[in-house]
């Protein structure tokens, strides 16, 4: 049984703060604190206040969940094992600095959400930064390495950019449906002539 918090007052001053309780602990106010953060394996930390003003580290260990639509300021690292809690895939957790990420970080590392219910071919910002990432700092980075995803043969992959999170349908979908494409403009240029 998790332990389920909402700190929605702003915390301040000098320390730092461990979270290290099976459950979700929510920040919302407007925090100024000035030491690190760390996010235990089995915990939850989701920032949907304004941490821009903690310059301290953040860190989720493996087994651990950070996610939220708020703001970092400091740098932010994940362990290879560790989750990115998606609290609205339309509004991306902001982060002024670095975001790291261990060894084999990847698609199978988003939790929160339903993936059938994405649009397809549209880019989803999951984190935003200034930083820009590669294949060398992500797993499934671009379409040729896109993992299996929901129903339906749906793929996902990050592309370039912010962290993108891109869902499109199975391969032999987009076969037909460029073969659909193309049999109604021949049929619309046999009507015109």
């Amino acid at each position: 049984m998790g332990f389920n918090a909402t700190i929605a007052g702003d915390i301040d001053g000098t320390g730092n703060l461990d979270w290290d309780g099976l459950g979700t602990l929510n920040l919302t106010g407007t925090n100024t604190y000035s030491g690190t953060t760390s996010v235990a394996s089995g915990s939850t930390l989701l920032i949907n206040g304004d941490n821009s003003g903690v310059t301290g580290a953040i860190s989720v260990a493996s087994g651990g969940y950070l996610g939220g639509s708020g703001s970092i300021g400091g740098n932010l690292s994940f362990a290879a094992t560790s989750l990115f809690e998606i609290v609205d895939i339309n509004d991306p957790l902001g982060v002024s600095g670095t975001v790291t990420f261990g060894s084999g970080f990847g698609i199978a590392n988003l939790a929160g959400f339903d993936w059938d219910s994405l649009n397809l071919n549209s880019p989803y910002t999951i984190i935003d930064t200034t930083q820009t990432f590669t294949a060398g700092d992500i797993a499934n980075f671009g379409l040729e390495n896109a993992a299996s995803v929901g129903t339906g043969g749906r793929t996902a992959y990050f592309q370039s950019g912010s962290l993108q999170l891109v869902v499109v349908p199975e391969p032999g979908t987009l076969a037909i449906l460029a073969g659909g494409v193309i049999g109604l403009a021949v049929l619309r240029r046999r009507r015109a002539a």
